[in-house]
């Protein structure tokens, strides 16, 4: 590719800090082992053939997937397994205690719902951002089983709300730090005549989402580990 780019095998020697012979050199060895030349040389410099130019498009593809390889192989390499052994049993699954960094997620793919007046897309961009990386969307969807569909096929990630039920082929993990939350307000009109059950109104939901939390088992460990300070704070 130098040598297409300098336009002639002496600047591209210059460029590469090589002599022009050993330029050459290496340029036959090339095209013997692709069995065609390259550049048809003249007193201007070289031209590409068609092979010439057809080789640098490749090339640079296949550098590209030897970038995204390594770029995998590192991250595989960073993340060391934790394997739990023992007899089968549903205990063994409250034995891991697993969290993640947002920012680790910075080369994964992301499904989304559409964005709408919440805020929630920028909010989750925002925190993306703040953790040093711009989040690639790649699918948007308003369907639930189509994002969990689509997680579960090892394309994107997707991010939940944490009381759900567990889903086939789905991982959950929290994620460390509680970099994403949403604040749940109750408000009423002023004068309204049954302003006195307010008090009586927060007790239910608060006793309700509790009841949540316990029947979700990753929520509820986050919960256990100090989620409860940070979800109600000064109250517990």
């Amino acid at each position: 590719m130098a040598i297409g780019n300098a336009g002639s095998l002496r600047r591209a020697a210059a460029e590469l800090h090589l002599t022009q012979p050993a330029v050459t050199t290496q340029l036959r060895r090339i095209e013997r082992h692709l069995g065609g030349a390259l550049f048809l040389r003249g007193a201007e410099g070289v031209q590409p053939t068609h092979l010439g130019a057809l080789v640098p498009q490749q090339a640079k593809q296949v550098l590209g997937q030897l970038t995204e390889l390594e770029q995998t192989a590192r991250r595989e390499a960073a993340s060391v397994p934790v394997r739990v052994a023992g007899i089968p049993a549903q205990q063994y699954a409250l034995l891991v205690e697993t969290e993640v960094g947002l920012a680790e997620l910075a080369a994964e793919s992301w499904v989304m719902p559409h964005p709408d007046d919440s805020g929630m897309n920028e909010f989750f961009a925002a925190a993306c951002r703040a953790a040093g990386f711009e989040q690639r969307i790649t699918d948007f969807t308003t369907e639930s089983h189509v994002a969990f569909a689509l997680t579960a096929s090892g394309r994107v990630i997707c991010p939940l709300y944490p009381i759900g039920a567990n889903r086939d082929g789905l991982v959950t993990l929290p994620l460390a730090g509680n970099p994403l939350f949403r604040r749940i307000v109750l408000a009423w009109r002023a004068g309204w005549a049954e302003a006195a059950m307010v008090d009586e109104l927060c007790a239910r939901i608060g006793k309700g989402y509790r009841e949540l939390v316990a029947g979700a088992p990753v929520h509820a460990g986050w919960w256990a580990r100090g989620g409860a300070g940070f979800a109600l704070p000064g109250s517990e």
